[in-house]
């Protein structure tokens, strides 16, 4: 083997972090095939529809500088080579008559799959199984980080890979958030428009006078037809349904991720009753209820012991709260092994731009304090709480001390 492509596979696998091993591999492929372009692809779920993210893209060029990188962009096309590549695991070729070709690999499980793109010129055959090899290093490794992150017990997301998770998760859904609102108020605008000139032809037709317009008539620049067509316009922005479409608009605008904690009730009396053996497979049963019953874009993890935190991808407040209390009440429902009946208690938190992780941990965790001292088998919005005057906010946030 030759000793630079040997140095190169070693170095791919010293990286200890995904986001390390992507640049890792796009870096390294850059130098053993003619690239033009590479690209790392995944698929995410928004609210109405599938997006396709570029995680990481490379753009070789003449000018300074010659390396050009591209993180985190929603793609807005996407060739019918990369869909299917990403939805069903196809390996994908094209070549050009100008003798560049462009080539779509799978990468990762069907359940986290993504996409390699390369554009280059001359693949030949050597070149291809090449990048073939380095493909296969690169999904052997992640399958192994992305083990090395998981709960050995329950196969969720440990806490150590949360703050990364997270960190992710919040660019990607501002991004998908600002793409959806602005594609509904454009819709929204389009069918105002078209409702507007479908008044001014009404209007038009209906007033009886018996005239057509032409380049000679000035009949539509009349006062008393600007202000029919003002009406007409201001009945139908003030119709039912125009403002039950901007109540939605406003929903979906105020839409936010949130950050829950989950506390099984009483878990320590289970340990003590039934041991430790017992008391696994209760975990393992919530553990696997949780997967169920959230969505597959909805974030998952074991911090330890009975404790679990949820990332909720952006939703409306009150359907979020709604979401929560319901896998509340789905849990009190269950038949856990051995024990029987169970409840689980939880604090909510809207996630904010800007706002660190420990404090969004601080303010779910109060909100979980407070259903465990009110009773238990209960899920709170530390939002709710604090306007409602039943948690008191200190100020250890508020100010940064320098020492």
């Amino acid at each position: 083997m030759n000793p630079r492509i040997l140095e190169s596979v070693v170095g791919l696998t010293e990286n200890n972090d995904i986001d390390s091993l992507d640049l890792s591999l796009l870096s390294t492929l850059s130098e053993y095939i003619p690239c033009r372009q590479l690209g790392i692809f995944l698929s995410l779920r928004g609210t109405n529809q599938q997006y396709t993210l570029l995680k990481l893209g490379l753009d070789i060029v003449s000018e300074q500088p010659h390396f050009r990188w591209q993180t985190n962009e929603l793609v807005t096309q996407v060739p019918k080579q990369l869909q299917s590549c990403l939805h069903t695991g196809n390996y994908q070729k094209q070549d050009s008559e100008l003798g560049y070709s462009k080539v779509w690999v799978p990468l990762g499980s069907p359940e986290q799959r993504v996409c390699l793109f390369v554009e280059c010129c001359s693949l030949d055959s050597d070149k291809e199984r090449l990048l073939s090899a380095f493909c296969r290093i690169y999904g052997n490794y992640i399958a192994l980080l992305g083990a090395s992150q998981k709960d050995k017990l329950t196969g969720l997301y440990s806490r150590h890979s949360f703050e990364t998770r997270l960190k992710f998760l919040l660019d990607i859904q501002l991004k998908i958030q600002k793409e959806e609102r602005q594609n509904a108020f454009d819709e929204h605008d389009s069918a105002l428009l078209n409702s507007e000139q479908d008044s001014e032809l009404g209007f038009e037709q209906s007033s009886g006078l018996g005239l057509e317009k032409n380049a000679d008539s000035d009949f539509e620049s009349t006062p008393v037809v600007e202000l029919a067509k003002k009406s007409a316009a201001v009945q139908r922005a003030e119709s039912p349904a125009v403002n039950n479409e901007l109540r939605v608009l406003q929903q979906d605008d105020n839409a936010l991720p949130w950050l829950v904690m989950f506390d099984l009730d009483n878990f320590k009396t289970v340990n003590d009753s039934f041991g430790h053996i017992c008391g696994d497979e209760v975990l393992l049963s919530f553990a696997q209820h949780l997967r169920k019953f959230f969505r597959s874009s909805d974030l998952i993890f074991r911090f330890g012991g009975e404790e679990f935190v949820l990332i909720l991808e952006a939703t409306a407040a009150p359907a979020a709260i709604a979401r929560i209390d319901a896998f509340r009440q789905s849990v009190a429902d269950m038949q856990f092994p051995l024990v029987g009946k169970m409840t689980v208690s939880g604090g909510m938190t809207a996630i904010t731009p800007n706002v660190f992780e420990t404090v969004l941990l601080d303010q779910a965790d109060k909100a979980l304090y407070y259903a465990k001292e009110n009773g238990r088998n209960a899920v709170h919005c530390y939002e709710n709480l604090v306007a409602e005057n039943k948690i008191f906010v200190g100020r250890e946030y508020d100010d940064v001390q320098l020492f």
